[in-house]
């Protein structure tokens, strides 16, 4: 439940923050981790993305790792969000990278599967 019932606040603002404000669950609540094909569709940012569904991210493979860890028979859905200057003609990609099955602009939709 996001609300609580006694009050209009939700779940996260009673949680502490870190250094840099973020609200963050408290280290002795129960955590539940989404295990293989729980997730349905993942919005992945990116610095920029191509009409193949290239995606460059910010270099480290967080997001390409956790997709390999959680993706099962093409879920989750892959879609990348971005604007009209982030789309290039060609992102380099490597064998650990991922296409984006969809990548949303203000101004069109690239289904790429």
């Amino acid at each position: 439940e996001n609300v609580s019932k006694d009050t209009d606040e939700m779940f996260y603002e009673a949680w502490p923050k870190n250094k840099w404000g973020i609200p963050e669950p408290p280290k002795d609540r129960q955590l539940y981790v989404a295990g293989v094909g729980d997730i349905d569709l993942m919005v992945v940012p990116g610095l920029g993305f191509d009409d193949n569904g290239g995606r460059l991210g910010q270099g480290k493979g967080y997001y390409d790792r956790f997709i390999a860890r959680a993706r099962k028979d093409g879920m989750p859905a892959l879609v990348a969000v971005g604007l009209k200057p982030q789309m290039v003609d060609e992102i380099p990609t490597s064998e650990h990278d991922f296409q984006m099955d969809i990548v949303l602009t203000p101004t069109k939709t690239i289904r790429i599967k």
